[in-house]
């Protein structure tokens, strides 16, 4: 394969990265976001910024206040939305 893009086989499904530290939300939004690709990762803790640059996600969903703040910085400056729950 000589292509770069790291989500092969859902080119047309949108990623959406759920930051949780109650692990039933990311369950929760897989079971009900059937269009997108969801992926779902703990809160505490870790390079958020970082992890998402690598996912390059199309929304994001957070569950904390931290994550929420960490999410936001880098939803302003990638224009994605950002929904905390």
């Amino acid at each position: 394969m000589t292509s770069t893009h790291l989500r092969f086989e859902s080119e047309t499904r949108p990623l959406v990265v759920v930051l949780c530290s109650v692990p039933l939300l990311g369950e929760a939004m897989g079971s009900v976001l059937e269009f997108a690709e969801v992926r779902s990762f703990s809160a505490g803790g870790g390079d958020v910024a970082g992890l998402l640059g690598w996912l390059r996600p199309d929304a994001l969903i957070v569950d904390s206040a931290a994550g929420a703040e960490a999410a936001a910085v880098f939803a302003r400056e990638h224009d994605l939305p950002v929904i905390h729950v």
